[in-house]
């Protein structure tokens, strides 16, 4: 057995040792960033508080050339390219933001309007995100929606500093400090990532406590968080009645939705008349054919994003 002889561990890019050995042969380690305030109190699950942060879920497609949502539940605010890229080693997927001056934000839902649940004053958050440049400035608030309001309410984010680098991108990290408490009419809680470069972006989490290794979660479950938001059918429906016949369509959404979303429906060119509506919980109504096909549908769109 061979025994190594030193006084402290430190990462090359660290400021302190993150491991100090005592004469005595005691030992300090510094594990501020895996306190329990982290962990949630002990639960290692659900620590990220984005959804859809290693960008896997692209229900409205990958490739965008103007402000709106792009990625599951991430809003980007500039007229330029967002394209889906491969992430870093050990993440999926990331976003790629083709010019400077541009941003995307998610706005994480509150338990109650006006009411900060879990963010309430006082506690400490870090917000940590990969990106391929160190251009990115973010910004935390309270607001009604994705929308600026005059009621916004800012929150204090700390200075960016670098953690660690995998290939060509590099991990950052900024501690929020909830300081201030929601307006009235606030919904949610917006986190926005400001380039001044073009960037690719991936592994975006917001955890209460100190830095952790980024959050996997499975697909299929991060999918169902996101269809709280967004859910797109992309192929057709087709309602059993013969030509110029009336049909019922009744069809439940994936998920309760967070609000009775805005529902956007494709016709084929058989459908004469649709008369449909919608709630948290599904679609149901009539469409009717025009005399020379089945009565079908193409398309479902339904939207209760912020």
């Amino acid at each position: 057995m061979s025994t190594i002889k030193v006084k402290n561990i430190q990462h090359p890019s660290a400021a302190e040792p993150a491991i100090v050995l005592n004469p005595d042969g005691s030992i300090n380690v510094d594990i501020n960033d895996l306190g329990a305030s982290s962990l949630n109190g002990g639960g290692f699950g659900f620590r990220n508080k984005l959804i859809n942060g290693s960008f896997d879920i692209w229900q409205r497609g990958s490739n965008f050339a103007a402000a709106g949502y792009t990625a599951d539940r991430w809003r980007g605010d500039a007229n330029i390219a967002y394209t889906r890229v491969f992430g870093p080693d050990g993440l999926t997927y990331g976003m790629s933001l083709s010019a400077g001056t541009a941003s995307i934000q998610q706005c994480i839902e509150l338990g109650l309007t006006g009411r900060a649940g879990e963010f309430y004053t006082g506690t400490t958050w870090t917000l940590s995100w990969y990106s391929t440049t160190d251009t990115i400035t973010p910004n935390v608030m309270f607001r009604d929606s994705s929308a600026p309001v005059s009621n916004d309410v800012s929150i204090t984010v700390g200075s960016v500093s670098a953690v660690e680098t995998v290939g060509s991108w590099t991990r950052y990290k900024a501690v929020v400090t909830i300081d201030q408490s929601p307006a009235a009419t606030n919904e949610c809680l917006s986190v926005t990532l400001i380039t001044s470069d073009a960037t690719s972006i991936s592994g975006v989490q917001l955890e209460k406590g100190g830095l952790t290794a980024f959050e996997q979660r499975f697909k299929g479950f991060e999918l169902s968080l996101c269809q709280r938001y967004y859910f797109l059918r992309n192929s057709t429906i087709y309602i059993n009645r013969g030509y110029g016949e009336e049909g019922y369509l009744s069809w439940n959404w994936p998920t309760t939705m967070r609000k009775v979303p805005t529902v956007t429906v494709g016709n084929t060119s058989v459908i004469y008349a649709v008369s449909l509506s919608a709630d948290i919980w599904g679609i149901k109504g009539y469409i009717k054919s025009d005399f020379s096909g089945t009565p079908a549908i193409t398309t479902i769109e339904a939207s209760a994003e912020f």
